[in-house]
């Protein structure tokens, strides 16, 4: 079971807020936003769509309004993206998405919204598995719907054959480095030496440490190309 708080895309609060770099809205297209928020808070973080909207637009992680969830990391840094799977033209991995949940990973997935030819994309967060069904936190709200309504997904979405295995379009993959970000150490400011000098990150997701080992504090992850000042004396 993955566990967080139910947020809907079409909240009072933002659903009129514009999605990343678009005119359109959180309330008419911010699903993958809004099932992203739920994810992160589900990690330890305390987001809302509109802030996770903000920080995203400011990291690059809009084209348009379509949300790129590679760049999650670069600013949640204990969020890890694997993959998306597409699947719509064979059977979902209902296996690998089980044994995701069961060891109570975050997996989004697409499915499709309205009986319309072709997919009419829509994410959403699963919570666990039941029987044959998945217990979903679907981020629009429908009426009726709240934390203590159970929200099944071939109850709810059932326009291609109403079996989880035909019904899921793609899967995003998420994982998390901890249950709880760690608190981050007491920042010591130094002066920056006069013959200081320039660094470069070499490749992306490169980690930004507290400490030099694997364990320290983790400050960021940076994309290729980060620019960065020495704090040591050349050489």
């Amino acid at each position: 079971m993955f566990k967080t708080q139910n947020l809907y895309q079409n909240d009072e609060k933002w659903k009129n807020v514009k999605l990343g770099n678009s005119s359109e809205t959180i309330g008419g297209w911010g699903c993958l936003l809004t099932s992203v928020t739920m994810m992160l808070n589900g990690i330890g973080y305390n987001e809302t769509p509109e802030t996770v909207n903000e920080k995203m637009k400011k990291a690059g992680g809009f084209q348009g309004a379509f949300f790129i969830p590679s760049v999650l990391p670069y600013v949640w840094p204990n969020c890890a993206y694997r993959d998306m799977q597409p699947c719509e033209a064979f059977p979902a991995p209902i296996s690998q998405i089980d044994a995701a949940i069961a060891a109570g990973k975050p997996v989004i997935l697409q499915v499709d919204w309205n009986k319309q030819a072709g997919i009419q994309t829509h994410f959403v967060l699963v919570k666990e598995k039941k029987g044959n069904d998945y217990v979903l936190y679907d981020p629009y709200k429908y009426g009726g719907d709240g934390p203590d309504k159970e929200v099944l997904l071939t109850t709810r979405y059932k326009y291609n054959g109403a079996k989880i295995d035909s019904e899921i379009s793609a899967v995003l993959w998420f994982d998390s480095y901890s249950i709880l970000p760690p608190e981050p150490p007491k920042k010591t400011t130094v002066p920056v030496p006069a013959d200081r000098y320039m660094l470069f990150a070499c490749e992306d997701d490169l980690a930004l440490r507290a400490e030099p080992s694997a364990g320290g504090f983790l400050w960021k992850r940076m994309v290729a190309g980060t620019e960065l000042i020495c704090l040591e004396p050349k050489a």
